[in-house]
């Protein structure tokens, strides 16, 4: 590579390798409009090193598409793994309990079963130019940010999470949409 890129501009430069991904593949994954939650996903195009991903439960105008190796998804159980909330597909089944209804539990298992799909492998998200290094910050840690949007604004934030060499930046007393990695 060009020694006048910087070991970041390197990361985010898109990979020359075939990725692993394939359609119908299942996997856990963080929702772009909403960056402090975590869905269930399912590969529904792959293109080049690019992937389109949908929200299980949820309408096509939702997909997105992301990089095979970007940080924003993981394997299945991922979640349950590392104590994020996972948020299921929309429309589960409901289930009778001597206190009223409530949401079946769900399982990774059952859910494959059910939809007869397979997750993505864990190897496959092992790809050139993804990170797995520890940052500096800790969830609770108060800091100043500037909104993106507006960048001569700077706010009172906190760190509500913090994945491997990221952390979540949520500006206190505002929405979580505005929050950013």
């Amino acid at each position: 590579m060009n020694s006048l890129f910087s070991p970041c501009v390197q990361a985010q430069r898109v990979p020359t390798v075939k990725n692993g991904f394939k359609q119908g593949m299942k996997l856990e994954g963080i929702d772009p409009q909403h960056p402090s939650m975590y869905f269930v996903l399912t590969v529904a195009e792959v293109c080049g090193y690019r992937l389109r991903l949908h929200f299980d439960g949820y309408s096509d105008c939702h997909d997105f598409w992301v990089n095979a190796n970007s940080p924003d998804i993981h394997p299945a159980g991922w979640c349950e793994s590392t104590g994020h909330k996972l948020h299921t597909p929309k429309g589960q089944r409901i289930v009778d309990t001597p206190r009223g209804c409530k949401e079946e539990e769900f399982t990774w298992t059952n859910y494959l079963r059910m939809t007869k799909a397979q997750v993505a492998p864990k190897e496959v998200f092992a790809s050139p130019g993804r990170m797995d290094v520890k940052c500096g910050f800790e969830t609770g840690m108060k800091l100043e940010a500037v909104d993106r949007m507006n960048p001569s604004l700077i706010c009172v934030a906190t760190v509500t999470d913090v994945v491997d060499n990221r952390f979540l930046v949520h500006f206190d007393n505002w929405d979580d949409t505005y929050d950013y990695w």
